[in-house]
C-alpha cells in the first residue's frame, strides 16, 4: 500500500496540477516538456492517441515518474493485470480521502462514495456483487430491450421537433444535451423503479455528480454533497415504494437482496444506486456521442452498418474498441507480479490504459481503423477480472438500439470537428458538446 509521503506527494500534486490547467498557455509550455507532452491539450482530448507511438518507447509496461506509476499499455498485459488477485483497488481510498476537494466531502457523502464496489477489494466487493448480478442476466436485458426502443424513438423524435417544424436535412441539432445524456439516465430511472418525473433529476445527478470519478479536474463538494443528498431521497422513494409492491425491476431486486440472510443496509443501497447512475450513465452517455463523432469521420463503415442491421452487435463491440469512454482505470499492487518483462512490485500504483489495450497492434490489425465488420473485436472497456463491468450487458443492448435508429432518423449527416467540445477529462472521455448537420 502506498505510503503516507505518497500521499501527501498527491496532497500537492493534484492542486498544482488543477491551477496549472486553468491557465491553458502555461500548461501547454510546461507539460508538453513532460514525458508524451500535455495529455490535457485540446488536440490530445480530440485525439488520445495521437502520441500512441511515443508511448510505446519502453514497452508496452511502463513506469511514468511524473505520474509515479506505473502505465499497462498492451491488451495482453491488461488483461494480465485485470484478472490477477495480486492488484487491488482499495488502496486508493486513503488516498482519495487525503486530497482535495475528496477531504472537504461531507462524511456521508464520503461514505456513499467509497461504498461503491469500484474500490472496494474482496469479500465486501464479493458480497455486494453477489446481491445485484443476479439482475443482470441476459434473460433479463433481452425484457427490457422492447421498453428502451420506445426510449430511444421517443427521443429521437423529441430531438429532431422544435417550435418551427422538424429538423430536416441542412438543419443542425446538438446530440449530447439532446439524447446521449438523455437515454441513460432514462434507462437507469427505468430499471431502478423511479418515477418518470424524477428521470430528468437522474440526468443532472449523473452528469454533475460524475466529476468525481475524474481526481484531477476536481469539483465543488458543495455541489457533490448536494448531489448525493438529492440522490438518496430519489433512492429512498423508489425502495419504500417497492418493498411496499415489489416488481421485477432492479430496485425490488436490490431491497429484498439476502446473502445468507444478510440485507443490503440502507447506506449500501443508496452507493450501490448511486454507483450504477454514476458509472452506467457516464459511460454510455461518451460512447453515444463518440460513436456519431467516429462514423461521420467514416461514413463508408456508417453505411455499412445502415445496410446491414445484422452487423449491429460486432459493429458496437468495434466502436467500443475503436474510441473506449473509459480510457484508463487504477489498481494497486498487492503482491509483486511480472508482466511485459517488467516486475511491480507490491504497493505500486497502477493505471491500466484502456484505449492504448484496445489499440494494440499485436491484437489487432489496422488497430487505427475502424472496422464494423472486424473479425472478433473483443475490447478490454469494460475492464476484466473481478470488476469487469456489472452493467455491460445493458450498456451493449442500448447501443445495439439506439446507433441503428439514430443513423437511420440524421441520415448521413456531417460534424464539424471545430465545433465539437470534448470533456477536459483522461479517466473519461466523451464530446460535452455535439452539434451535426442532418443529412
Amino acid at each position: 500500500m502506498a505510503d503516507s509521503v505518497g500521499f501527501r506527494r498527491e496532497q500537492i500534486a493534484f492542486p498544482m496540477m488543477r491551477w496549472l490547467l486553468g491557465k491553458p498557455r502555461l500548461a501547454d509550455a510546461l507539460m508538453s516538456r513532460m514525458r508524451w507532452g500535455n495529455a490535457f491539450s485540446e488536440a490530445r482530448l480530440a485525439d488520445p492517441y495521437e502520441a500512441a507511438d511515443e508511448m510505446l518507447d519502453d514497452g508496452y509496461v511502463t513506469f511514468h515518474k511524473s505520474f509515479g506509476q506505473w502505465m499497462i499499455l498492451g491488451y495482453d498485459e491488461a488483461r494480465a493485470v485485470l484478472q490477477n488477485p495480486a492488484f487491488g483497488v482499495e488502496a486508493r481510498v486513503p488516498m482519495l480521502r487525503a486530497i482535495s476537494p475528496y477531504n472537504k466531502l461531507n462524511g456521508e457523502t464520503m461514505n456513499t462514495m467509497l461504498g461503491w464496489m469500484a474500490f472496494l477489494d474482496p469479500p465486501d466487493h464479493t458480497r455486494l456483487r453477489g446481491m445485484v448480478s443476479r439482475w443482470f442476466t441476459p434473460r433479463r436485458i433481452a425484457e427490457l430491450r422492447p421498453r428502451v426502443e420506445q426510449l430511444v424513438d421517443n427521443l429521437i423524435a423529441d430531438m429532431l421537433t422544435t417550435a418551427d417544424g422538424v429538423t430536416g436535412p441542412g438543419e443542425t441539432v446538438e446530440v449530447v444535451k439532446s439524447f446521449s445524456e438523455v437515454l441513460p439516465a432514462n434507462v437507469i430511472g427505468e430499471i431502478m423503479g423511479m418515477r418518470p418525473e424524477s428521470w430528468s433529476d437522474l440526468r443532472r445527478i449523473g452528469v454533475a455528480g460524475a466529476a468525481v470519478l475524474d481526481p484531477v479536474r476536481g469539483f465543488d463538494p458543495r455541489v457533490i454533497d448536494a448531489q448525493f443528498a438529492e440522490l438518496k431521497e430519489l433512492v429512498l422513494d423508489a425502495a419504500a415504494r417497492r418493498r411496499a409492491e415489489p416488481t421485477d425491476d432492479l430496485m425490488s431486486v436490490l431491497v429484498h437482496a439476502t446473502d445468507d440472510g444478510d440485507r443490503l443496509t440502507e447506506e449500501e443501497l443508496i452507493s450501490m444506486v448511486g454507483f450504477i447512475l454514476l458509472a452506467g450513465h457516464d459511460t454510455t452517455t461518451n460512447a453515444l456521442g463518440t460513436n456519431l463523432y467516429n462514423l461521420a469521420r467514416f461514413p463508408d463503415e456508417r453505411a455499412k452498418l445502415r445496410n446491414n442491421p445484422d452487423l449491429v452487435d460486432n459493429a458496437v463491440e468495434e466502436l467500443f474498441r475503436y474510441d473506449t469512454p473509459v480510457p484508463v482505470i487504477g489498481r494497486n499492487a498487492l503482491d509483486d507480479f511480472e508482466v511485459g518483462g517488467k516486475t511491480i512490485k507490491a504497493g505500486d500504483m497502477v493505471v491500466v490504459s484502456l484505449g492504448m489495450a484496445n489499440r494494440d497492434l499485436r491484437r489487432f490489425a489496422d488497430a487505427d481503423r475502424l472496422r464494423l465488420d472486424r473479425l472478433d473485436p473483443r475490447p478490454l472497456t469494460f475492464g476484466n477480472g473481478i470488476h469487469h463491468c456489472l452493467g455491460a450487458a445493458l450498456a451493449r443492448m442500448e447501443l445495439q438500439v439506439a446507433m441503428p435508429a439514430l443513423l437511420d432518423a440524421l441520415g448521413d449527416y456531417t460534424i464539424d470537428p471545430a465545433q465539437v467540445e470534448w470533456r477536459p477529462l483522461i479517466t473519461l472521455r466523451g464530446p460535452s458538446r455535439l452539434p451535426l448537420t442532418v443529412g
